[in-house]
């Protein structure tokens, strides 16, 4: 199906994601990617960069929400639509093999009670990703789903999830629910996918990363992955997913040792 402005929102509602194609030029994809390269350099244990540091040493990360071709699929998808500011700029996160990493990004407002069975269908929120990186990247370029999953009972996909992370389950098995955006998903293109989507970062070339560690690799090269990513969504859903994660914070973020994410945005 060619994806117009018409049909984005029937796209996205049945499958659970669309990719906005061309969003940013190749010479902004290489000035964005020469800036945050700079912070890794001078930040060389850091995983991602997290709101406090983007508005230092990234602040045309705006730029990126008032792209129109961004700013129209919003609309088109959710009608009277808001942004959540809980940037991330994303290095390297990868997965090392075919099991593990699987998850949904509204897995917190589940936890804290603010998405339940009979309100889940209402909720939505979506993950906005801005590809950063070239095809054929040994990091994985994009991410890899199960397309139309955010329609599944959430007790079914918390049974698929822990499926697709067994490691004595064959691939050839597993990639009859998975899709690989690797391609898809090009350098300078956006990707909207509903927060109750499964999905996981791509696979990457283990023989050619140094320095896995979890999920992700603290290499920092020409060739990077470079993914930024933050929420939009329909605005009363918005306002549930900000509750949520004022409750989680304060919860789960105490104590030297947690990372602080949920807190930074939410003080930003």
């Amino acid at each position: 199906m060619k994806r117009t402005m018409s049909n984005l929102k029937k796209i996205y509602n049945e499958l659970g994601y669309v990719v906005i194609k061309d969003g940013i030029s190749d010479s902004h994809v290489m000035e964005y990617r020469k800036q945050i390269l700079k912070f890794f350099h001078k930040n060389p244990g850091e995983r991602q960069m997290t709101p406090t540091s983007i508005l230092k040493y990234f602040p045309e990360i705006y730029d990126i929400q008032t792209n129109q071709k961004l700013l129209s699929t919003a609309k088109e998808i959710f009608g009277t639509f808001s942004f959540v500011n809980n940037f991330q700029i994303q290095k390297n996160m990868c997965n090392s093999s075919h099991a593990g990493g699987w998850h949904i990004d509204s897995q917190n407002q589940y936890i804290t009670g603010e998405i339940n069975a009979s309100n889940d269908k209402n909720h939505r929120v979506a993950k906005m990703g801005l590809c950063l990186t070239a095809d054929n990247c040994r990091f994985g370029q994009s991410i890899e789903i199960v397309p139309k999953s955010h329609k599944l009972n959430h007790r079914i996909r918390f049974l698929l999830r822990k499926f697709l992370d067994l490691k004595l389950v064959p691939w050839l098995i597993k990639r009859i629910f998975v899709k690989k955006l690797d391609g898809v998903i090009g350098k300078g293109d956006y990707v909207i996918f509903d927060s109750k989507l499964l999905h996981r970062s791509a696979t990457a070339d283990k023989s050619k990363i140094k320095d896995i560690s979890g999920f992700n690799s603290f290499e920092i090269a020409d060739d990077s992955k470079l993914t930024v990513y933050f929420e939009v969504g329909e605005s009363e859903s918005v306002n549930t997913l900000l509750q949520s994660a004022l409750t989680h914070a304060m919860e789960s973020e105490r104590g030297q040792d947690k990372e602080k994410f949920i807190s930074d945005y939410m003080r930003v």
